[in-house]
C-alpha cells in the first residue's frame, strides 16, 4: 500500500506548523496580557485556510486520493483531529486566572492580586499576591509575597502559604481557628 508523496508533504507542513503555533501558545498561557493569545488565533487562522486549500487541492485534483492510504492521509491533513484533541484537553478541568488587579503601593512598590479560578467555571481555587519595584521604563520579574490562600470546592480557606520576597515563611493547613 503506498501513499501519495503529495499527502505525506501536506501532512508534515500542517503538523509541524500546527505544533509551532500550539508550542508558542503554550509558552503564553498564563500571561495577564490578553493579546498574548494571538497564537491561538493564529492557528485557528492557519486551519481555516488550511482546510480551504486542501479542500480546493481535493477537489481540482491537484493531490490525487485513490487508495485507502491516501484519504487516511488526506484526512490526518485536515485539522479534524485535532479540534478534537482540542474538545477532549478543554473538557477536562483545569486552572486559570480569572481577575488580576493591581496597585502602587508604599515606596514605589507595585502589588498585584491574582484570582485563580477553574477553567470551566468561576469557582475560586487560589489568591496569590506578588510584588516588583514600580518602574515605567524596565519590566523586573514579579516576586512572591503576602498571604496567598488555597480554596476548597465549598469555598473554605484549606491552606495558607505566606511569602516574603519569594520565600515560604510560614504555611499552615490545619485552619479549624
Amino acid at each position: 500500500m503506498k501513499i501519495n508523496k503529495q499527502i505525506i508533504v501536506s501532512n508534515v507542513i500542517f503538523y509541524i506548523a500546527s505544533f509551532s503555533f500550539i508550542v508558542a501558545e503554550m509558552c503564553n498561557y498564563n500571561s495577564d496580557d490578553p493579546f498574548d493569545q494571538k497564537y491561538r488565533m493564529f492557528l485557528f487562522t492557519f486551519w481555516g485556510v488550511w482546510t480551504c486549500a486542501l479542500i480546493f487541492m481535493l477537489a481540482k485534483k491537484v493531490i490525487s486520493v485513490y487508495s485507502l492510504a491516501d484519504k487516511i492521509g488526506a484526512f490526518t491533513s485536515s485539522p479534524v483531529l485535532f479540534f478534537l484533541l482540542l474538545a477532549w484537553v478543554e473538557s477536562r478541568e483545569r486552572e486559570k486566572i480569572c481577575s488580576v488587579g493591581r496597585t502602587l503601593g508604599d515606596n514605589r512598590i507595585e502589588l498585584k492580586e491574582v484570582y485563580v479560578c477553574m477553567s470551566n467555571s468561576s469557582r475560586k481555587v487560589r489568591l496569590e499576591k506578588y510584588k516588583r519595584p514600580y518602574s515605567p521604563l524596565m519590566e523586573e520579574d514579579w516576586v512572591k509575597t503576602g498571604t496567598w490562600l488555597y480554596f476548597s470546592p465549598s469555598g473554605d480557606t484549606i491552606k495558607r502559604v505566606i511569602y516574603e520576597n519569594g520565600i515560604i515563611v510560614a504555611q499552615s493547613t490545619d485552619l479549624s481557628e
